[in-house]
């Protein structure tokens, strides 16, 4: 597996980064999920990324205990000083771990919800970076805008952009556009890792094509993929070794998750704010996704108190 840099952190990590969203997604139990992350670093991916919200720590946790000193990145909405604070708290802990290589500010960059927005929190990252409890910080975005807001911050170091053949789940530009950004992040000597290259499961049956295009983005050093079986991780291991795949052995499934709204929903309007795609709305009293800017995150799901949203 190629590793490279990660911008100028010194971080240098696998091209395939572990993603551990889906398994909050598909509820799998941590001990499983720490035996797949294992899987994974025994064939060379040595690149895990969490975040608070997806509730894989414990995942993570009892991978490092079977297989330590791999990379780990994770991810916080926290707006402010103290809640970053707490945050970092949380993730040391839970993570059981001194220094976490990546930090990174969680679905930063939309409208009135950019860098100077959350400088509050930005700044208790930049001090735990000075105090050696974080190596690297920087932000993740599903936004051009976003982008475009950390090649411009000096104190960014890691961007965390979604990046797909199709420009799915951009609320504000094209995939044109991201690449654009992105590049100008990356000549910034910002350390890029991408997302959402299957836009949300919708180019499974194109995964060939869909893996190319992100590999071939110069400025990615690894790029996230959600993955929960033995069969998904050495499909996804052979595509970024550039070596075949044969079809007969790997089960994957076909068909991408979909957001699907019970009829207990409410309204109340809490998912709607927590899709970063601008997927989620309103109508007739009930939260209805627009599957056209749907990347199944998850997010929406996450947000919903009465849990009446899956992914199926």
């Amino acid at each position: 597996m190629e590793r490279r840099k990660l911008g100028s952190t010194g971080i240098e990590v696998s091209r395939l980064c572990f993603g551990t969203l889906t398994m909050r997604q598909l509820d799998i139990d941590p001990v499983k999920g720490a035996d797949a992350i294992a899987y994974a670093l025994d064939m060379g991916v040595d690149f895990v990324d969490t975040a608070e919200g997806y509730a894989t720590y414990e995942h993570v946790r009892l991978a490092a205990r079977m297989r330590p000193g791999f990379a780990v990145n994770t991810k916080s909405p926290a707006k402010t000083y103290p809640e970053m604070e707490k945050s970092i708290e949380k993730a040391r802990r839970e993570l059981d771990m001194e220094t976490i290589d990546s930090f990174l500010m969680h679905g930063c960059g939309g409208p009135n919800d950019g860098i100077q927005e959350r400088r509050g929190a930005l700044d208790c990252l930049l001090e735990a970076k000075a105090c050696g409890m974080v190596k690297a910080v920087g932000l993740s975005s599903h936004f051009v805008a976003g982008v475009r807001q950390a090649a411009a911050c000096p104190d960014i170091d890691i961007c965390h952009p979604l990046v797909n053949m199709l420009g799915k789940g951009l609320p504000d530009g094209t995939a044109e556009d991201m690449d654009e950004a992105c590049r100008r992040a990356y000549d910034a000597g910002k350390g890029l890792f991408g997302m959402k290259s299957l836009a949300g499961g919708l180019l499974i049956p194109k995964s060939d094509e869909a893996f190319a295009y992100a590999l071939a983005r110069p400025y990615l050093s690894s790029i996230a993929v959600g993955m929960t079986t033995a069969d998904e991780i050495r499909y996804n291991v052979a595509l970024f070794g550039g070596g075949s795949v044969d079809g007969e052995a790997v089960r994957l499934k076909r068909e991408g998750l979909r957001v699907f709204v019970l009829r207990a929903c409410a309204g109340c309007g809490d998912c709607v704010k927590a899709c970063p795609s601008g997927a989620m709305r309103i109508a007739d009293g009930k939260a209805v996704a627009d599957q056209d800017l749907c990347v199944a995150c998850g997010y929406c799901g996450f947000a919903c108190k009465r849990f009446c949203i899956r992914l199926v």
